[in-house]
Formats: structure tokens, sequence, C-alpha cells
């Protein structure tokens, strides 16, 4: 075991200055990335950035659900278009409305 520690000790000193340098410099590099990281995750949310995000997603879920209500009518062979969603009610109001029951 003493061995390997002798062998690194040997190996370090063997380095250059320039090594030395070199490694030094890439360790507070690292260093220095994972402390921004580090703060940048203890920065509280910007509330309205994570309601617009909300909001957005929301609006994608909902066409997405039209869509697919769509492609269902048409494999089942209903006669409703596309545009005879857009004049009613939409999925979601109906669920709100259900859930308000």
């Amino acid at each position: 075991n003493e061995d390997d520690h002798s062998f690194y000790a040997n190996d370090v000193q063997s380095l250059t200055p320039a090594h030395r340098h070199a490694i030094r410099f890439t360790r507070k590099v690292k260093y220095f990335v994972a402390r921004r990281k580090f703060r940048e995750a203890l920065r509280p949310y910007d509330v309205t950035d994570v309601i617009e995000q909300y909001s957005t997603g929301n609006v994608d879920i909902l066409a997405r659900m039209k869509y697919l209500q769509a492609r269902l009518d048409k494999v089942l062979g209903t006669s409703k278009s596309l545009d005879s969603y857009e004049s009613g009610p939409s999925l979601a109001s109906r669920i709100c409305k259900i859930e308000k029951q």
C-alpha cells in the first residue's frame, strides 16, 4: 500500500511547472463552473415565467386532445369533422363543467 503512495509522490514531483499550472487551471475552471451551477440552482423561480410555460403547455395539450378526438372519430367512422369541434365547447370546458357539478 505504501508503494502506491510513493509512486504517486514521485509521479507528481516529476511534473513540470507548466503541467502543474495546467492542472491547477483546469481544477479552478471546474470549481467555478460547479459554483455557478450551484448558485443558479439556488436562485428562486420567476413566477411569471413559470405561469407562461404552464399556459403554453396547457394550450399545446388542448390542441393535441382536439387532434386525437378528430382522429378517433375518423377511425371509428363518426361523421364529425375538425370544424365541428371548433364551434362547440372544448373538452377542457366540458370536464370543468362536470367537475363543478
